[in-house]
């Protein structure tokens, strides 16, 4: 298969698989994480990521429903899925926030409307061409419905509101690809908060990814 790499499209991707790693808090002292990461899996056909999945699965004799994630699997597999993705067909742009960079007043806006906030940011960082009309699909989590209306609202404001048609939220158990995006995602946030980039060396010509520089004007 042809590998996907860093160069312009002159298409939209049909799908972007958008998945988080880290949370969004800001109670460093209780154990939330120092960075927040989340990226868009960005490809064309679902199917060659789901059959991975279960090859995978099947390769490394976990039980039939096991989901992979990243935070629950052993670093030996992670190595093994991560290394595996080279040969399929796919982007990803991600972005990785500080959260102890970042002003007070980013901590008034919510868990919700900070989520809201970091995704419409990293859509305005994306190639012009490689968004258009695309499906996204999220992995379901509380709150999924709100942070939609207010993420549509940022877009309205901002006229790229054509940049992604269907939204819609999934539980990775049953869209299997969400899997792959829940992987890349913490590879990501392992690579952000350790600065050891070989997490994803093997899909390293597939990524960009860009850290979130707070400017004078943050989210009221």
């Amino acid at each position: 298969m042809n590998r996907t790499v860093n160069r312009m499209r002159d298409q939209p991707y049909r799908y972007a698989l958008g998945d988080e790693a880290g949370e969004t808090g800001f109670r460093f002292e209780r154990g939330s994480t120092t960075f927040f990461v989340y990226s868009f899996l960005l490809v064309d056909d679902l199917q060659p990521l789901r059959e991975y999945v279960d090859e995978m699965r099947d390769r490394l004799g976990l039980a039939g429903l096991a989901e992979f994630k990243f935070h629950n699997s052993s670093d030996a597999n992670r190595r093994d899925f991560l290394d595996g993705l080279q040969a399929l067909d796919f982007a990803v742009r991600a972005l990785a926030i500080d959260k102890r960079r970042l002003p007070i007043s980013f901590r008034k806006i919510g868990k919700l409307g900070f989520f809201a906030f970091v995704l419409n940011d990293l859509m305005r960082r994306i190639p012009a061409g490689e968004l258009g009309q695309t499906h996204l699909i999220m992995d379901q989590f509380d709150g999924v419905e709100e942070t939609v209306r207010l993420l549509r609202g940022q877009w309205r404001v901002s006229s790229r509101s054509g940049s992604i048609g269907k939204i819609v939220a999934r539980r990775s158990r049953s869209e299997k690809a969400l899997q792959v995006a829940d992987m890349v995602a913490g590879a990501i946030l392992r690579s952000a908060t350790t600065g050891d980039s070989s997490w994803y060396r093997s899909i390293r010509e597939k990524v960009l990814l860009w850290e979130y520089a707070p400017d004078k004007n943050p989210p009221s």
